[in-house]
C-alpha cells in the first residue's frame, strides 16, 4: 500500500507542543524525537511524521552537520499561533461574505476542493450550495477549473465549471446568529467545550492529589491538557461575540487550561532544564528559554 499523508491530529499536535513547551523558534530533530518520545510517540513514528510535515510544508529545515533544525512553517505555524497566543475574530459588520456554488456532480473533485479550500478559510455551510465566512473569500480564484496544473483558476458564471458566484448577505442580528449556529455547528462544538471543561477539571483534581506529578508524568499532563482544550475550540474559527450564544463555554476552558498550565510549568520547566543540560544538541534550540551552552561553559 502506497504511504499516505493522513496522520493522526494528535501526533502532528505533539510535534507543536515540543516547540511551545521550549517556546522554541527552532529545534533539532533529536530533541523532537526525545520530547515525542516522552509523550509515547515512538522513534520511527516521530520521523516519519516530520518527513510528512516537511513535505506538506508544515516544517521547514536546515542542515547543521548532519543534525536536523525545524521551524514551523505555512498552515500548521497559522494554527500553533492560533493555540499559543489566541484568536482575535474579525469584527461582524451586519454582513456575511457568500460563496454560492452549483457545480455538477462530474465535477465532483473540483466541488471538494472548493470546499476544502473555503474551510481553511474559515468559512462555514449553512446548507449545501451556499458558503459563509467573514472575510473576503479569495480562495475562490485559487481552485483550479480544471485537473491539469496548466487549468485557469475557476471564472465566476461559467457553464463549462459549474456556477460559482460572491457577494455579501446582510441579516439581522437573530437571524445572524441562527446562520452561524448552522454554519459551525455552534451547538455541537458547546457540547465539545463542555465535556472539555469536564475533562480539565478533572486533570486539575489529578494535579491536586498527593503525591504530585513530576518528570515524564507532569510533561505528560501538560500535554494531555491542551489537547483537551485545543481540539474542540479550534475546530471552528473564532467568531465575534454578536454571533455566539450569551452562555458560549470556550473562555472557561482557557481558564481551566490555563490554570493547569500554571500548575505544572515549574516542574515541566524543571525537568526540561535537566535534560538539556546533558544534550549534545541543545545549543541548536533557537529562541525561547534555553540559553545556548557557551552560556554555561564560558
Amino acid at each position: 500500500m502506497a504511504p499516505t499523508d493522513d496522520l493522526p491530529e494528535h501526533s502532528r499536535s505533539g510535534i507543536g507542543f515540543a516547540f511551545g513547551v521550549l517556546q522554541a523558534d527552532a529545534v533539532p530533530g533529536p530533541i523532537l524525537v526525545e520530547v515525542m518520545a516522552t509523550l509515547g510517540f515512538a522513534e520511527p513514528t516521530t520521523r516519519q511524521l516530520l518527513a510528512r510535515m516537511l513535505r506538506q510544508g508544515q516544517l521547514e529545515r536546515r542542515r547543521v552537520g548532519r543534525v536536523s533544525v525545524y521551524r514551523l512553517a505555512g498552515g500548521y505555524l497559522e494554527r500553533w499561533s492560533r493555540l499559543r497566543y489566541g484568536d482575535t475574530p474579525p469584527p461582524w459588520t451586519g454582513a456575511f461574505h457568500v460563496v454560492v456554488h452549483d457545480i455538477p456532480e462530474r465535477l465532483r473533485v473540483r466541488r471538494e476542493r472548493l470546499l476544502g479550500a473555503a474551510a481553511r478559510a474559515g468559512f462555514g455551510q449553512p446548507r449545501p450550495g451556499l458558503l459563509i465566512g467573514l472575510t473576503a473569500p479569495e480562495f475562490v480564484e485559487q481552485v483550479p477549473a480544471r485537473a491539469d496544473a496548466a487549468a485557469p483558476m475557476i471564472e465566476v458564471g461559467m457553464i463549462e465549471v459549474g456556477m460559482v458566484e460572491v457577494g455579501m448577505l446582510s441579516l439581522d442580528p437573530d437571524a445572524a446568529r441562527r446562520m452561524a449556529a448552522t454554519a459551525w455547528s455552534l451547538p455541537a462544538r458547546a457540547a465539545d467545550l463542555h465535556r472539555a471543561a469536564t475533562d480539565l477539571e478533572r486533570l486539575l483534581d489529578r494535579l491536586a492529589a498527593e503525591p504530585r506529578p513530576e518528570g515524564t508524568d507532569a510533561l505528560r499532563l501538560m500535554f494531555e491538557a491542551g489537547t483537551i482544550a485545543g481540539s474542540p475550540r479550534y475546530s471552528a474559527p473564532a467568531l465575534p461575540p454578536d454571533l455566539l450564544p450569551a452562555d458560549w463555554p470556550a473562555q472557561h476552558v482557557q481558564d481551566l487550561l490555563h490554570h493547569a498550565i500554571e500548575r505544572l510549568t515549574p516542574t515541566v520547566g524543571e525537568y526540561l532544564y535537566r535534560r538539556l543540560t546533558v544534550s549534545p544538541h541543545a545549543d541548536l534550540v533557537e529562541g525561547g528559554w534555553w540559553p545556548p551552552l557557551s552560556a554555561h561553559t564560558g
